[in-house]
């Protein structure tokens, strides 16, 4: 791929084959390498969003009720409990 992506630009450069168009190839190239990497690296944005959005209900949960999330916290740090 990377060859091909090559030649086309150096074939864009020299000039040569008259009547191809070697930089709408490059651009296809391009816009297909998008393509198939973009959907990866949508899904990691819309984490990335998601994780932001959830820290931004934290600090504000921890804002209006602090003593709620310490004794949540004790909680987890005791460990399980035997019934």
């Amino acid at each position: 791929m990377l060859f091909i992506g090559f030649v086309a630009f150096y074939s864009s450069i020299a000039g040569s084959d008259a009547g191809v168009a070697h930089i709408a190839h490059l651009g296809g190239m391009l816009v297909g390498l998008v393509y198939l990497k973009g959907r990866d690296y949508l899904g990691r944005y819309q984490v990335h969003q998601q994780q932001r959005k959830r820290a931004e209900l934290r600090k504000q949960f921890e804002i209006y009720y602090p003593e709620l999330r310490r004794r949540i916290e004790d909680e987890k740090k005791k460990g399980p409990t035997i019934h």
